[in-house]
């Protein structure tokens, strides 16, 4: 036998291994698909409604899944969806009424959120002017205005133990802490509030810039907010028959806030720390729902090549909390959803998918033909073929605010890792945004 003959044998061999094996790759693949197919079907909990106020019959099996959970990370796959705010505010409703939680945390302002909190709290100030003053175009939505109303509405009607408050956890917009800060100083320690005076208006005019604002200026504004905090921190003990500890510690917690805006570090630790300290200052065993994007929510362990910034909200929170942290992500199929040009501000966009690819996450979602539903992600056993697909990569939409072409909405999602269930909306569509809302982004301000 010649060697060119030997050599046309084994490629002809070689080929038809590669062939098999792949064959066999694909084969593996439609297994585990189907496995889990299979146990989304059984294990799915169909929702009847997606919009608050219907009971909650269908939703009664959370009860078990929750059970021993203080922190439930619930989700939004975009911030401008209507059904995915809807279907939220009905979560809030079950969690409130049937679960005894009391804290709502939302990705927002966590001095600017105040507003918001007076009003379900105490019935003060107006609703449109709260929804707006916390400075995040996305909330300030039709949608997100039925929550408050239905939060001020129980509120009414329950004794104080089961109100629920309200707060903000992000970082860049901290116009409420200045000007407690301010009143705080101008009562108890006049001499630093020209000192302060300077360093807010530097801070103000940045923050209206924000997020094209001066990252050069910014940074020369925190050793000032330093000097301020460590002069308040050194009078303490002087300052104790003037102020409560309350009093004292929510001022120093303001400034912290705003030296955190100014670190230009990324979000996650500074809002987990945030959780923390109103963990810390609520009643002992309230349990909180953190409201924000999937994103944030997810438990994820960092990428070591970008360092401890790039950790999730929740990975922070499953680290300090184990278990009793949930991330509870929702997702769709196909629908509309609101945005916005905003490098620089500019107007609103509306994105509009299509069914989600084959063998995407909501792909697979969909075609379990149950319709609206929770799946406990939880209760996959490791090992069998239906965790081994949930524990592996599969796009997942990923729709930010910051409007971005529908090629670069999805991205690949490790869910069973990141999430402990979902919330699957077959469709959805935008978002309506107040009157106020349209004003700010005919402006061309705001984000």
């Amino acid at each position: 036998m010649t060697s060119q003959r030997c050599c046309a044998i084994l490629f002809l061999l070689f080929g038809c291994c590669f062939q098999l094996a792949a064959q066999n790759t694909n084969l593996a693949a439609t297994d585990t698909s189907q496995a889990a197919l299979a146990w989304i079907r059984q294990n799915a909990m169909p929702l009847r409604y997606t919009e608050a106020g219907h009971g909650s019959r269908d939703l009664n099996a959370l009860k078990k899944t929750l059970r021993g959970v203080r922190i439930v990370g619930l989700g939004e796959v975009t911030h401008g969806g209507r059904e995915i705010v809807r279907v939220k505010h009905r979560l809030v409703e079950f969690l409130i009424t049937q679960m005894g939680f009391t804290a709502i945390a939302l990705e927002a302002a966590f001095s600017d959120v105040e507003p918001m909190n007076d009003y379900i709290m105490f019935g003060k100030g107006d609703r449109a002017a709260a929804l707006t003053s916390q400075g995040y175009v996305p909330h300030d939505s039709e949608e997100f205005a039925e929550l408050l109303d239905w939060l001020r509405d129980y509120n009414r009607t329950v004794p104080a133990s089961r109100k629920v408050h309200f707060y903000g956890l992000d970082l860049f917009r901290n116009d409420v802490g200045r000007r407690k800060v301010s009143a705080f100083l101008r009562r108890v320690l006049s001499e630093d509030e020209a000192l302060a005076d300077s360093v807010f208006q530097a801070l103000a005019a940045e923050e209206a810039k924000w997020p094209g604002w001066d990252t050069v200026n910014v940074a020369k504004i925190r050793p000032r907010l330093e000097v301020l905090s460590n002069h308040l921190v050194g009078r303490e003990t002087e300052l104790a028959t003037r102020a409560t500890r309350a009093e004292f510690d929510q001022i120093l917690q303001y400034i912290e806030v705003m030296k955190q805006a100014t670190m230009l570090k990324g979000r996650s630790q500074p809002m987990a720390d945030n959780l923390g300290y109103l963990i810390a200052h609520e009643r002992p065993g309230t349990k909180f729902v953190v409201w924000a994007h999937n994103a944030h929510i997810g438990t994820s362990t960092p990428n070591p090549n970008t360092g401890a910034d790039s950790y999730n909200l929740g990975y922070i929170l499953r680290r300090r909390f184990g278990r009793s942290y949930y991330a509870l992500a929702t997702e769709f199929d196909r629908g509309s959803y609101r945005s916005r040009i905003t490098a620089p501000p500019g107007d609103f966009k509306e994105g509009v998918l299509a069914s989600a690819p084959d063998g995407s996450i909501p792909w697979q979602l969909s075609r379990a033909g149950i319709g609206d539903f929770v799946v406990d992600l939880r209760t996959a056993r490791r090992g069998d073929l239906a965790w081994s697909w949930l524990h592996s990569p599969h796009l997942a939409h990923n729709i930010n605010w910051a409007y971005q072409d529908s090629s670069r909405v999805y991205a690949r999602r490790n869910v069973g890792a990141l999430y402990d269930g979902i919330v699957f909306v077959r469709a959805i569509s935008s978002t309506h945004p107040t009157v106020n809302a349209l004003k700010t982004v005919a402006a061309k301000i705001g984000f």
